[in-house]
C-alpha cells in the first residue's frame, strides 16, 4: 500500500511539473507567446505618421519588480499577454517607445534578442525607452501602473524621433569598433592625393550633446567611426574634408584623443586642417546638420590644404 501511495504522489508531482512546463505563463515572468491584448503592429524604419499611437489600459496583477526582468523593471502589468506586439524592420533611426497617461505609468519591453528594457519616469511621471540601435524583429510591450489597482487609460507611442531628454544624455561615439566603411593606412607624401572614401553621412547621435567641443555639431552614427586612418606623419599638414549634395559636418578624433570638428569650411562642405598632425590613429565621422536619412558623401584625406 505504501509503495502504491508513493507511486501516486510521484505521478502527481510529475504531472504537476509537466503542466507547469507546458503552461503559457511562467511563474517568474509574463507570457511571451500569446497574441497582444490591444494591437499587433508592423512598422518599417522611416514609418509615417510618427509617432504611431495605440490606446491601452495600463496595469495588471503582476509586480514587474518581482519577475526578475531587471533592476529597473517596476510597476504592475498584465502577465497573460503583452499589451502591444511590434514587428519592426530597423534602419538608420533610433526607436523611442513611450507612454502618456494621467496616471503614473511604467514601461516593460522585451526586444528581439530577449533582453528586457524598463523605465518608470522619463518625462515627469511618463515612462520612455530609447534604443539607439534597435534590432529588427519582434518587440513585446507592456504599459504598467506604478501602484496596483484599477486599469488606467494610457497611450503607447512608438517613434523614431528622440525626445530632448534622451538627447541631453547622449554618450560620446564608440572609439573601439572597426570602421564602418574603411580602415586606411597612409604615410606622409602618399599618392594619389587626395585619398577618397565614399560613405553615407548621418546617424542618430546629436554631436552637440556628446561633450566633444563647442564646434562639434550634426548627427553621426555613434556605434563606430565611418573611417579609421592610421597615419605616419612627416613634414606635411593633414586635411580632412567632405563633399556632398547635403549639408554635412565633420568629426575627427586624433591620436592624442583630442576632437576636431567643423561644419562649413567651403560652402556647406566641412573641413578640418591639422598643421602639425601626430602619427597614429584617426577616427573620422561625417555627419548631417539635420537629423534624417543617410546622405551620400565623399571623405577626402589630403596633405594639401585648400586655399581660403
Amino acid at each position: 500500500m505504501r509503495a502504491a501511495v508513493l507511486a501516486s504522489v510521484a505521478l502527481l508531482c510529475t504531472a504537476g511539473l509537466a503542466a507547469a512546463q507546458k503552461g503559457q505563463v511562467a511563474p517568474s515572468g509574463p507570457n511571451l507567446t500569446a497574441e497582444a491584448r490591444y494591437a499587433t503592429v508592423s512598422l518599417n524604419a522611416g514609418f509615417m505618421p510618427d509617432p504611431h499611437e495605440v490606446r491601452v489600459e495600463a496595469g495588471g496583477d503582476m509586480d514587474a519588480s518581482a519577475a526578475q526582468l531587471g533592476p529597473e523593471c517596476v510597476g504592475w502589468i498584465d502577465p497573460s499577454r503583452a499589451d502591444v506586439t511590434l514587428t519592426y524592420t530597423a534602419g538608420q533611426f533610433p526607436l523611442y517607445i513611450s507612454a502618456a497617461s494621467q496616471a503614473d505609468t511604467t514601461l516593460v519591453v522585451r526586444d528581439p534578442s530577449g533582453q528586457w528594457h524598463c523605465n518608470d519616469d522619463m518625462t515627469g511621471v511618463d515612462p520612455g525607452l530609447v534604443l539607439q540601435r534597435p534590432a529588427s524583429g519582434e518587440y513585446r510591450i507592456w504599459v504598467g501602473t506604478l501602484d496596483r489597482g484599477q486599469p488606467q487609460q494610457a497611450t503607447l507611442r512608438i517613434s523614431e524621433e528622440l525626445p530632448r531628454a534622451a538627447r541631453a544624455t547622449a554618450q560620446p561615439p564608440n572609439i573601439t569598433e572597426p570602421a564602418r566603411y574603411a580602415t586606411v593606412s597612409l604615410n606622409a607624401g602618399f599618392m594619389p592625393d587626395p585619398h577618397q572614401v565614399g560613405v553615407e553621412a548621418g546617424g542618430e547621435l546629436d554631436v552637440s550633446n556628446a561633450g566633444l567641443g563647442a564646434d562639434c555639431v550634426g548627427w553621426i552614427d555613434p556605434s563606430r567611426a565611418d573611417v579609421t586612418l592610421n597615419y605616419t606623419a612627416g613634414e606635411f599638414p593633414l586635411y580632412f574634408s567632405a563633399t556632398s549634395s547635403a549639408d554635412t559636418t565633420l568629426v575627427v578624433r586624433d591620436p592624442s584623443g583630442a576632437w576636431h570638428c567643423n561644419d562649413d569650411l567651403a560652402g556647406l562642405d566641412p573641413g578640418v586642417i591639422l598643421q602639425r598632425p601626430p602619427s597614429g590613429e584617426y577616427r573620422i565621422w561625417i555627419g548631417t546638420v539635420e537629423q534624417g536619412r543617410a546622405q551620400k558623401a565623399t571623405l577626402r584625406i589630403s596633405e594639401e590644404p585648400p586655399r581660403r
